[in-house]
């Protein structure tokens, strides 16, 4: 595992965590201080089959709660509608503004995630975990996101 941490005018803003698998993603996680969180995973149909599993074994030892919300896979879905679906989903869930929202996958669920995340509440916090590396380097650092209007 390698982590770089980026700052802002020499501050630290947030760390990069390198791994080429999950097993190191426990010790990454360890100062997020979980154990009073909700955390939900945001993931597409595709990706959640091969990796939700996984990632839910992973938090629901470490948080609150630990809940998903997967959406069909497409640039299509990356809209308003799918967003709204996500907000009752964690209104439902109780979701306030100390809980976590994890984006589970490529470009389209880390966009959808990151908007998501800084309008649910006016801001809540949030972690991609890309699992391309077009998702790496896309929206999962430098916090670019949004997602598609009707138009």
């Amino acid at each position: 595992m390698k982590i770089l941490t980026v700052h802002d005018q020499d501050k630290p803003i947030y760390d990069i965590v390198f791994s080429e698998d999950f097993n190191q993603l426990p010790k990454a996680l360890a100062s997020l201080g979980l154990s009073q969180r909700r955390v939900c995973i945001v993931s597409e149909t595709r990706v959640a089959g091969l990796y939700l599993d996984t990632l839910k074994s992973i938090f629901t030892p470490l948080a609150r709660q630990v809940i998903d919300f997967v959406f069909p896979e497409g640039e299509e879905n990356k809209n308003l509608s799918t967003v709204q679906m996500l907000y009752e989903r964690l209104i439902q869930a109780h979701f306030d503004r100390k809980d976590l929202l994890v984006a589970l996958g490529g470009g389209v669920v880390g966009d959808l995630t990151g908007y998501s995340a800084a309008t649910y509440l006016r801001g809540i916090d949030f972690i991609q975990v890309p699992t391309s590396l077009l998702a790496q380097v896309d929206s999962s650092i430098g916090g670019k996101t949004g997602v598609d209007f009707n138009a």
